[in-house]
């Protein structure tokens, strides 16, 4: 069997997240994940960049080489757009441990940032609770393996 590229990449598996209905993909005649989940009401909080530079100790051009790098994701808020993370991503004056590598594994699952933050910050069914939540306890691995399954 040949498989085609197109444009650089290979074809996404049917089965991968962009196909099922899970994913922000959809409309709200049609019932789509992003029509019944409104990303800025998920998180408890919001911290501006330079909040999160200074909650966590770290020069603010580190957290935009992270965003940069896609080990951070942000969405911007309000008017005019600020970019903002969620404040379940500071634990104790740090970054909860697990975020970069449960980010980095959900966009090779084929996740945007947006879709990533969601499910982040949404309560799994095969977790027991959100995966923020479970990230901020410790449980990171558990987080990872269970995004490392959304790609098959």
């Amino acid at each position: 069997m040949t498989r085609i590229r197109f444009n650089g990449r290979w074809p996404r598996h049917p089965l991968s997240p962009r196909g099922l209905p899970c994913t922000c993909e959809g409309t709200p005649a049609d019932g789509g994940y992003a029509a019944r989940v409104d990303l800025e009401n998920l998180a408890t909080g919001w911290l501006t960049l330079p909040d999160l530079a200074e909650q966590i100790g770290e020069p603010l051009t580190k957290v935009r080489d992270w965003i940069r790098d896609r080990r951070l994701v942000v969405i911007e808020r309000g008017e005019p757009p600020v970019k903002c993370v969620p404040a379940e991503f500071v634990h104790d004056g740090e970054l909860i441990k697990g975020l970069f590598g449960a980010l980095t594994v959900l966009s090779d699952a084929g996740y945007s940032p947006d879709e990533a933050l969601r499910w982040l910050l949404t309560d799994e069914p095969t977790l027991p609770g959100r995966p923020v939540d479970l990230m901020a306890e410790g449980r990171h691995h558990a987080v990872k393996r269970r995004a490392m399954t959304l790609a098959f």
